[in-house]
């Protein structure tokens, strides 16, 4: 997919004089450099301006730059193909249609789900599932609590599977864990 390009300030003046129908232009020796490299389809826009008249304005397409030779895609954004001349002022400028771009592009939504669930120990447990909800062994995706104490991972338990937990020592009877996990989604 193309996608416009863009450079800070990049302006300049066309070098040689464009009739309407001219798809290449050239600018100042030199000043090419201030431009984007288009390349895979990408491009950027160029607004020409008649310096000796400011009010006759052109929006062009630009696909590929050589050095300081730009070639164009003319009277972009509803504006018409005009003559300019040497000097004519030659502008990288965000340009109504590369705004509504950016404006159109959907943003991701997220949603946040947090989970919790608590269970008594038998003497000597060790194995405890999780029945409420998965996780990602390895993630830091889950909290473990007993009695209110947080446990560490690898020093207190291991993460087992996706829905249990090994504690390393056996716990005492009555003993309460505490499971919770706050879980991202996204939602395109």
């Amino acid at each position: 997919m193309s996608k416009p390009l863009f450079t800070n300030n990049a302006a300049t003046a066309l070098a040689l004089a464009i009739t309407p129908t001219d798809t290449v232009i050239k600018v100042v020796a030199g000043t090419g450099q201030y431009f984007p490299q288009p390349a895979d389809g990408n491009y950027f826009m160029l607004t020409l301006i008649q310096i000796n008249n400011p009010e006759v304005a052109e929006i062009v397409q630009c696909t590929a730059r050589v050095g300081d030779t730009l070639t164009v895609i003319r009277g972009q954004e509803g504006t018409q193909p005009q003559i300019f001349n040497l000097s004519d002022n030659v502008e990288l400028r965000i340009t109504a249609s590369s705004l509504n771009l950016f404006a159109n592009v959907p943003h991701p939504v997220y949603t946040q789900t947090n989970y919790a669930e608590y269970h008594t120990a038998t003497q000597g447990q060790t194995v405890m599932g999780v029945s409420t909800f998965i996780y990602v062994p390895a993630t830091n995706s889950i909290n473990v609590y007993v009695n209110g104490n947080k446990q560490i991972v690898s020093l207190n338990y291991t993460e087992t599977s996706l829905s249990s937990i090994t504690f390393l020592d056996g716990l005492n009877a009555g003993d309460i864990v505490e499971f919770t996990s706050i879980q991202t989604t996204y939602i395109p």
